[in-house]
């Protein structure tokens, strides 16, 4: 873990470093401004824990956020995935309806388009 990964990842982090030292304010993460080492000099001097355990425990936190992050990512791949696949099924039953049907989809997209004429006027 380096100095720039925690600046810029502080608030990501905040919820997880409070909820492991709960000593640790908001105000407390404001003030050291995402540096590492005014963290681990925060957290020892609240805790008297020792820096190597410290740091472990901060990369354990980052690591389990990385982990998070990349199933949230992975879910939502998914379900765009469903959504697409949802659309194109969808697609496949209304163009054979219009096949089907042809008149009457003239009809209906002529009426939904005066709908939407009048509307927008």
């Amino acid at each position: 873990m380096n100095t720039y990964t925690l600046k810029g990842n502080l608030t990501e982090f905040k919820g997880a470093i409070q909820k492991k030292w709960g000593k640790i304010t908001d105000q407390d993460l404001e003030s050291i401004k995402g540096e590492k080492d005014k963290l681990i000099g925060l957290i020892q001097k609240k805790y008297g824990e020792g820096k190597e355990s410290i740091e472990e425990a901060l990369s354990a936190i980052m690591k389990n956020s990385e982990n998070t992050l990349e199933d949230t990512f992975a879910t939502l791949k998914e379900k765009k995935d469903e959504a697409v696949d949802y659309t194109q099924q969808l697609t496949s039953i209304l163009q054979e309806k219009i096949k089907k049907n042809p008149l009457p989809s003239v009809f209906i997209s002529l009426g939904v388009g005066f709908l939407i004429g009048k509307l927008i006027k």
